[in-house]
């Protein structure tokens, strides 16, 4: 299981240089900062269920966000641009999750909550921060 990063932080920075805040949450799944599951925080959260990951699928991922224009791009993306039958408005690929893949995903949960409560918390290793951000980051 992955370990939250220092999302304050991150954020503090995103904000002071007008970035949308993205994290790569391919590890972090069942992991919380502050008392929040992971996957309500930044612009968006990315989430891969690839059969390497602690949640796996086989193949396929989510994406998790609270903007609503980022998530119906992210819909019209996922169906080859389409918005209705034959009406392409966006660049697009094949994104659909495939049936097994589902399927295995219904199996998850249960492995996952049994591996989460194997896991005891661990510390961040740090990294320097800059010098306008002395603080270290978890990596």
């Amino acid at each position: 299981m992955g370990r939250a990063a220092p999302i304050d932080e991150l954020q503090t920075i995103a904000d002071e240089h007008g970035l949308k805040l993205m994290f790569d949450a391919a590890h972090a799944f069942g992991s919380s900062y502050k008392g929040q599951s992971i996957g309500r925080f930044g612009a968006c959260e990315v989430f891969s269920f690839h059969a390497t990951k602690a949640f796996n699928t086989m193949e396929g991922g989510a994406v998790t966000t609270d903007d609503d224009d980022l998530a119906e791009a992210l819909r019209l993306m996922r169906n080859f641009g389409f918005k209705g039958y034959d009406n392409v408005i966006h660049p697009g690929t094949n994104g659909k999750m495939i049936e097994v893949c589902a399927a295995m995903g219904a199996c998850e949960p249960r492995q996952l909550q049994r591996h989460h409560r194997s896991q005891p918390p661990q510390p961040c290793r740090v990294q320097g921060g800059t010098e306008k951000h002395p603080r270290p980051l978890c990596t």
